[in-house]
C-alpha cells in the first residue's frame, strides 16, 4: 500500500473471517485518519512574596485659586506636605521550572505540525501557607494547547487540548503572608 504517510493498526483481536477460511493468518491494514503527537511544555513558575509597608512621599496640595494680586513666591501657594501611604513591597523571588510531557491525538492526520500554542492561561488558585505548620506556598494553574498543522489535504487545522490541573510549590523560609505567580509556558513538539 503506497501511502507512507497514514498509519496502520494491525487489527489481530478482531475476527473478519470465520475459522474455516484458508486466509486466517493474513493481516489486514486499515489506514487511520488520527495521528498521535507528543507535546513537551516547558514551564516556569516565578513566585514573588510580599510584605505591607509604609511608605512616606512628599505630595503638593493642589494650588488654590487667588483672587488678589499675585505673591512674591511659589512657597504660599505649593504647600509641601508627607504623606503616608501603605504599598506592597517584593522582598524574595523564588523560581520553579517544570516540563509538562502530554501524548495527544490529532483528530486528522498531518503533513506538517506549523505550531503549539498555549492559549487561556489561568491560575485557578494561590493558597498562602497556614499557622498550622505548612511552609509551602502553592500555585495551582492550568491552560490549554492549540496545535496548528496542514493536513492531508493542504487545509489548515487546529486543535486544542487542556493541560489538567497543574501545580507547583516552593519553600517559605520567612513567614509571607501574600505572594504573585507569574507564569511562562513554551510548547514544543517531541
Amino acid at each position: 500500500m503506497g501511502q507512507d504517510n497514514q498509519r496502520s493498526v494491525s487489527l489481530k483481536a478482531a475476527s473478519f473471517t470465520a475459522p474455516i477460511v484458508v486466509n486466517q493468518g493474513n493481516r489486514i491494514r486499515v489506514l487511520s485518519s488520527q495521528a498521535l503527537l507528543h507535546l513537551t511544555i516547558e514551564e516556569c513558575i516565578v513566585f514573588s512574596f510580599l510584605e505591607s509597608v509604609s511608605m512616606l512621599i512628599p505630595a503638593q496640595s493642589p494650588p488654590r485659586p487667588s483672587r488678589g494680586p499675585k505673591p512674591h513666591s511659589n512657597i504660599e501657594n505649593n504647600q509641601a506636605k508627607i504623606e503616608n501611604i501603605a504599598v506592597e513591597r517584593v522582598f524574595q523571588h523564588r523560581q520553579k521550572t517544570a516540563k509538562n510531557r502530554l501524548t495527544v491525538i490529532l483528530r486528522d492526520s498531518p503533513c506538517q505540525i506549523l505550531h503549539c500554542r498555549i492559549k487561556n492561561l489561568v491560575v485557578a488558585k494561590k493558597i498562602v501557607p497556614v499557622p498550622s505548620g505548612s511552609d509551602m506556598a502553592t500555585a495551582i494553574y492550568y491552560y490549554q494547547l492549540e496545535v496548528e498543522y496542514h493536513d492531508t489535504a493542504g487545509r489548515i487545522k487546529q486543535d486544542y487540548f487542556d493541560s489538567g490541573v497543574r501545580y507547583q510549590q516552593v519553600p517559605l523560609e520567612p513567614p509571607a503572608t501574600n505572594f504573585n505567580v507569574a507564569i511562562n509556558c513554551v510548547c514544543s513538539i517531541g
